[in-house]
């Protein structure tokens, strides 16, 4: 297999599930209330990792792009906003869109082409599958939290 069918893999994975819920499957159900509001002793809501992840995963599809990286002193805290009820729609849309626009990068893009300095657009799709793939996880455990868990379907 080579690089670009491994990084192409990792972010269908990703988005599809294999061994864990896909993203659609935790996403898709959840009401505005359910996603927005966290649950008991949990640091965030669901529709806050969404946006996170979101956040992160466009960031870094925009610097394979060629956009300049943007993080130098900025307030990490602030990557994780509180979202209103009526938001809840468009941040799990863009989450889609972001993975979907990453996994086409990872069939299209020079993966060996040096972006930010000394990193390539191999390392920032491994970022967005290895980041993403962590939140999703967190996605489910607050799901578990909130009693909202979705059986796996068949």
């Amino acid at each position: 297999m080579t690089n670009r069918e491994m990084i192409v893999d990792l972010l269908r994975q990703v988005i599809e599930g294999e061994d864990y819920r896909s993203l659609d499957r935790l996403l898709d159900d959840l009401d505005p209330m359910d996603a927005c509001d966290r649950p008991d002793g949990a640091p965030y809501s669901i529709a806050t990792i969404a946006w996170h992840t979101w956040f992160w995963c466009n960031l870094w599809n925009e610097g394979i792009c060629g956009g300049e990286n943007p993080t130098l002193g900025w307030d990490l805290d602030a990557t994780w906003p509180e979202i209103g009820r009526g938001e809840w729609d468009k941040v799990r849309g863009d989450l889609y869109m972001a993975l979907q626009r990453a996994a086409l990068l990872a069939e299209e893009a020079d993966l060996d082409q040096v972006v930010w300095d000394d990193q390539t657009v191999s390392h920032l799709l491994m970022e967005i599958a290895v980041h993403s793939a962590y939140h999703i996880g967190q996605i489910a455990l607050a799901r578990q939290a909130a009693g909202l868990w979705v059986e796996q379907q068949q």
